[in-house]
Formats: structure tokens, C-alpha cells, sequence
């Protein structure tokens, strides 16, 4: 019998070309067949032809771990969010509260409001991953920040620790926050085992600004029927830079803040383990209790400066001051409770 065998083969800077050619070849047994031979030429030709294409490289997209773009630096070996001065200046809203910012901002960073809880009304620890407050590292400038002298013992969140009080940072000193949402424990040590946040202050040698922001609370309070305005809050802050020495500076500014309290109790009742003695039941539907933010008179001041000494040797300092003076409120007791002493 006869068959025709086709070979295409490809020429170097032309197009592929197609030959056949007739053979004459004696009679095969059967069981013979040339398909592999075909799928091979198929296949050489496949090969070929994608070898002399030239590779196109893709961008790499990235759509998880971010609430908007052009913010986690992807090429990182762990994930780094970057804040920039107006993000956080935007978030902290007029109380000027950086942690509140940083909660706004950051996915899986927690910082709640607590109220009847002793010293963590006025020093309020944030966590990261939902791990203790004293397990995330704070650094200003890159170096580590020091905790607060309160110990949260009656706390809803950190019993037991002494986090860092973020809202000793003016937030006027801020020029960016950068946000290590991973385990640096063998980098950094224990207290890092959430992540770490770094907060740059800022370094502009000229130039000032004066703010002034001003609100509050206005609220439908279903439990009691009432509209509610509380929590009137006033700040200002004034920042200015000099150029120091050969390429140094100097920034500073001060802040200042107050803000009323606010209350968001319902109507008491009185329980039916308690006594119930004319000086009790006087309490009965009144806002006995007072859950939320204490009163706050607020004063602060800061500094970032850096200077060449000489050369090849530079010189830099910073500092933060703060005074703030607050009331909240603690577990109110009834006159006769079976608690007073």
C-alpha cells in the first residue's frame, strides 16, 4: 500500500512552511500505527513555535489584606501597612485620638472603649490580633516606647498588663505610621510576638500649621427616649519647623484638648437581690450608672530635631511632654448594698 506523510517545519525569521511527500511503502502489520509519530511532530512543532515567541511578563495583583490600594508593601517577606500624615489625621477625628485612628485604619488592630474600669478609663491599651496589649511593640523613630505606669487591673481588656498609652503621642507629630501586622518576637523580643508599630515623627525643617477642630456626640438613646448631645469636644494644635545646622532641623508644636463627658446608661431598676429599703428603691429609674468617656483636659508638647556633627557623624533627639486630668466614673453601689462596708 501507499501513504502520504506531512512534516511542517519551521524556517529561521519566516513563516512555518508544509511539505507532503508520497511514499510508497510495503503493507504494515495491523497492530502498527503512526500516531505517536504525529503527536511527536505536533509536539516539536508546538515546542518550536513557543520557543521563538518572546515571554510577556505579568504584573502581579494583589486584592487580599488591603482596604485600599497602594498601601501594603507586597514585596515584603511579612505584611507592612504604611499610614500616611493625612490618613491618620483624617481618622483621629477632633479628640485627636491616634489609637482611634490606627483602629479605623488597620485591619485586625482593637482599641475599645472602656468605662467603669478604674485606671483603663484613662489609659486605654489597644491590641493587635486580638493578643494582649503588652505583647505589641511601639517605636518612635525606631526605638522602643515606654509603657504606661498604670497597671490595668480592673480592665475588661489586658487585665494585668501596663500597655503603651498611644494617646501620649501628639498627633501633630505624626508624618507617617508604619504597621507590622506579624510576629517579630525573634527580631524584636516577646513584647513583639503581635507585631510592631512604628511611628515616625515628623521632620519638616520649615514651615507651620494651626489647627482647630471642634464636635460632638448627638444621639437617639432608645433606652430612655431621649436625644442626647454630649461629649463636646474642642482641640488645637500648632506645629512649626527651622532648618538646623548643615542639613538638620528642628520640628516642634503643642497641643491642647478638652472634652465633656458622655453617658450612656438606661434607666436603673432595682435588683431583686438587693435590698429593698426606702434608700434603694429611691434609685429606681434613675441613670444611676455612667459607661463612657471620662472628662478630659488635655495639655502636650513634642520636639523631633537632628543635626550633622561632623562629618559622617549626625546628632538626633526627640521627646513628647504630656498632662492630662480626667474623671470617669467607677461601679456605683446601692446606699444599702449588701457590698458597702
Amino acid at each position: 500500500g501507499g501513504m502520504c506523510i506531512c512534516a511542517t517545519y519551521l524556517r529561521p525569521n519566516a513563516a512555518a512552511a508544509v511539505g507532503c511527500r508520497a511514499l510508497s511503502l510495503p503493507a504494515l502489520p495491523r497492530m502498527f500505527t503512526l500516531r505517536p509519530l504525529a503527536l511527536a511532530a505536533a509536539s516539536w512543532v508546538a515546542t518550536s513555535a513557543f520557543a521563538q515567541a518572546t515571554p510577556t511578563a505579568l504584573d502581579a495583583v494583589i486584592v487580599t489584606g488591603t482596604r485600599a490600594k497602594d498601601r501594603t508593601l507586597a514585596d515584603t517577606a511579612v505584611p507592612v501597612d504604611v499610614l500616611s500624615r493625612d490618613e491618620v489625621l483624617r481618622a483621629a477625628g477632633p479628640d485627636g485620638n491616634l489609637a482611634a485612628a490606627l483602629q479605623a485604619l488597620l485591619p485586625s488592630f482593637n482599641f475599645p472603649r472602656q468605662s467603669n474600669s478604674g485606671g483603663a478609663d484613662h489609659v486605654r491599651a489597644a491590641q493587635l490580633r486580638g493578643l494582649s496589649p503588652d505583647q505589641v511593640l511601639v517605636l518612635v523613630n525606631g526605638r522602643r516606647r515606654h509603657t504606661s505606669a498604670v497597671v490595668n487591673l480592673e480592665s475588661k481588656t489586658g487585665k494585668g498588663t501596663n500597655p503603651v498609652d498611644f494617646n501620649t503621642i501628639p498627633l501633630s507629630a505624626v508624618a507617617r505610621i508604619e504597621v507590622l501586622r506579624d510576629g517579630a518576637g525573634a527580631q524584636y523580643g516577646s513584647d513583639a510576638i503581635a507585631g510592631v508599630v512604628n511611628i515616625i515623627l515628623d521632620e519638616r525643617a520649615s514651615g507651620g500649621e494651626l489647627t482647630t477642630e471642634a464636635g460632638a456626640f448627638h444621639t437617639r438613646f432608645a433606652p430612655t427616649g431621649q436625644t442626647l448631645t454630649d461629649g463636646q469636644t474642642q482641640s488645637a494644635s500648632l506645629t512649626q519647623g527651622w532648618a538646623l545646622g548643615r542639613g538638620g532641623f528642628l520640628r516642634g508644636g503643642v497641643e491642647a484638648l478638652h472634652r465633656s463627658p458622655t453617658n450612656r446608661a438606661g434607666l436603673d431598676s432595682l435588683p431583686p437581690w438587693e435590698a429593698q429599703t426606702p434608700a434603694n428603691l429611691a434609685t429606681v429609674s434613675q441613670r444611676n450608672y455612667a459607661p463612657g468617656e471620662p472628662a478630659t483636659h488635655q495639655w502636650q508638647a513634642w520636639f523631633n530635631a537632628a543635626a550633622e556633627l561632623q562629618p559622617g557623624v549626625r546628632g538626633y533627639a526627640f521627646g513628647t511632654w504630656q498632662e492630662r486630668r480626667s474623671l470617669g466614673a467607677a461601679y456605683f453601689r446601692y446606699p444599702d448594698g449588701s457590698a458597702n462596708v
